[in-house]
């Protein structure tokens, strides 16, 4: 077997023959378990690599690590498996991780535990001199997680920002409101393909690799894998600024299309070859191999035979609790079936000082998915000033849907309708919710000042990962974990402070009753 892998050993055959082949076969064994066991999350990443561009790579992941774990086979061979408890120690955060991004509903808390568990099983049933062998390689196995969507708005405003800056310094006229930008030949806006998000995870998952097989000193490592972190980045807001410029300067024929896509992956394509081609001027490896070379054979007993089967089978059972039992608990803190949930008894507040309206204010509602339920209402004071108010609300059940998500925004991505240049937290002064997230809308003939919170664990918050946090203590701990997304809006003409000022003094008059109405919209 030992020569077939390519290594040869200091011990005895009998030594060898009675080591690897069991620990191998533990290690097989408890991949499956895993893969069993927390099949659901597994399945949810390799869906979200089938349907989402940006995470494509994700396939050549997990065959990449086993090409390198392969590739270093003459180091690792020459290790003696040692079955170490320390796994078990490391799989029981993940294992708590898992459960807390389950019943916090955050997929890619559960997508990362479920991915670091495989080097963690591997510190276990092979030990820790052997993983750290394999350090590169299953720590590598982390980009197949899905993450990055979160990079996406700071993105698109660093791309927009970039663009309107270059078309300045070029000469050229523009007009920018947000993520939305005007030229002479034709109008322009920043959407979440144009961010480079995809741009950016692509080259860190191929610069960290580069790096891994050019470089061995460690800080030349790093600056290579900074580099192709911040080199995407600018390089796509360059992008931007050319296909902006080719359509303006072809009178808008050009780059306005599917073709200016495929001029960005072009663009890419070049510019991560010249990273790499100059990248390659800075190896060190001709350097390393002119050292003499470390003996890294281990000082082992000539009697040692491995570990033994009994002592590596009980290591391996230790590690199999500490991951298997999460599934359960995470089955035990479900909420009731959907039927078996009471009436929700959802209403409109009674605010002083402001009459009810027949009807919503205008013809927008915020895009929030699988609601319990919904409200939207309209309201009006003694000088005419409106403001409208829209409650979506979730209660605790199996098939809850979830409140704090990317598919829960103000406007979906292309509305024929409704255009939305900024969004941000903003705080609120002399108000009795201290932040808010703010956005403005725009459609034809109607501007709209919008903000918008979350209502969790009975307590106000802008912050979507403290939300989230909130959620999990509350079902974590067995409290009431109704939530209700808050939206409150009013039309404005030339400034925001018209609807600003509204919206406080609704706020607080509201404020009150609309916590009432709240508490009260809980199944009975």
């Amino acid at each position: 077997m030992y020569r077939f892998l390519g290594g040869r050993s200091p011990l005895s055959p009998n030594a060898r023959s009675c080591s690897w082949p069991l620990a191998a076969g533990l290690l097989v064994l408890a991949l499956a378990v895993l893969l069993w066991v927390f099949q659901d999350t597994y399945r949810a990443i390799v869906e979200i690599w089938s349907r989402s561009e940006t995470f494509a790579h994700g396939f050549l992941i997990a065959p990449i690590s086993l090409f390198l774990i392969w590739r270093m086979r003459a180091e690792w061979v020459q290790l003696q498996p040692t079955p170490s408890l320390l796994g078990a120690a490391l799989l029981l955060p993940l294992g708590f991780g898992w459960l807390l991004g389950d019943i916090a509903d955050v997929g890619v808390v559960q997508q990362f535990a479920v991915v670091a568990a495989i080097p963690a099983l591997v510190v276990g049933v092979l030990g820790p001199r052997v993983a750290w062998r394999m350090a590169f390689p299953l720590a590598y196995l982390l980009f197949a997680v899905p993450v990055g969507e979160a990079l996406v708005p700071p993105l698109m405003d660093f791309t927009a920002l970039f663009t309107v800056q270059a078309l300045q310094m070029t000469g050229v006229p523009v007009y920018s409101d947000g993520l939305f930008f005007s030229l002479p030949s034709g109008d322009w806006s920043v959407v979440e393909g144009c961010s480079g998000v995809r741009y950016l995870i692509a080259s860190l998952a191929l610069g960290t690799l580069y790096a891994y097989l050019t470089y061995v000193s460690l800080w030349r490592r790093l600056v290579f894998i900074v580099c192709s972190a911040l080199v995407p980045i600018v390089a796509n807001g360059l992008r931007a600024y050319m296909i902006v410029m080719i359509g303006h300067l072809s009178d808008m024929k050009l780059a306005v299309g599917v073709d200016h896509l495929l001029y960005g992956w072009v663009f890419f394509g070049i510019v991560i070859f010249l990273m790499f081609w100059v990248g390659s001027y800075f190896s060190d490896h001709g350097r390393a191999q002119a050292r003499p070379p470390l003996d890294r054979t281990p000082t082992l007993n000539p009697d040692s035979r491995g570990p033994r089967p009994a002592r590596a089978l009980l290591v391996a059972l230790a590690c199999l609790p500490a991951f298997a039992i999460w599934p359960s608990l995470a089955k035990h803190l479900e909420g009731p079936p959907a039927d078996a949930v009471g009436k929700i008894g959802l209403s409109a507040p009674l605010v002083e000082g402001w009459r009810l309206l027949p009807g919503p204010l205008g013809d927008w509602t915020p895009h929030y998915l699988d609601t319990d339920a919904q409200l939207q209402v309209a309201y009006e004071d003694s000088t005419g000033r409106q403001v409208g108010l829209y409650l979506a609300y979730y209660v605790p059940h199996q098939d809850r849907g979830k409140l704090i998500s990317t598919q829960n925004v103000m406007i979906p991505q292309k509305d024929p309708v409704w255009q939305m240049p900024r969004e941000h937290g903003v705080r609120l002064q002399d108000a009795p919710v201290a932040q808010v997230v703010q956005a403005q809308l725009r459609s034809r003939d109607t501007r709209l000042l919008v903000w918008h919170w979350y209502w969790v664990a009975e307590r106000h918050v802008a912050n979507p990962y403290l939300g989230k946090a909130l959620e999990a203590y509350s079902r974590l701990f067995g409290r009431d974990d109704t939530s209700a997304g808050i939206v409150i809006y009013a039309p404005y003409d030339l400034t925001l402070d018209e609807a600003a000022t509204v919206m406080r003094a609704f706020l607080k008059d509201a404020f009150p009753n609309l916590e009432e109405s709240l508490k009260a919209g809980a199944p009975r």
